[in-house]
């Protein structure tokens, strides 16, 4: 996006996934999937566009 746009000004982390489910019908695996896309989804998104940001000291 960088390449094509030349910045980025704002971040708004915003994605995410649920699961329709009673608690204690739900796999803990379900819930991982849940942690790595809501959580660290985010986590790694900013932390990839971080330098760009820090390098323009703007965002």
């Amino acid at each position: 996006m960088i390449s094509k746009f030349g910045k980025v000004d704002v971040l708004i982390n915003n994605g995410g996934i649920s699961q329709r489910s009673l608690a204690h019908e739900t796999s803990i695996s379900t819930y991982e999937s849940i942690l790595k896309v809501n959580f660290l989804g985010n986590i790694g998104l900013t932390l990839a566009l971080l330098p760009h940001f820090q390098e323009r000291k703007d965002g």
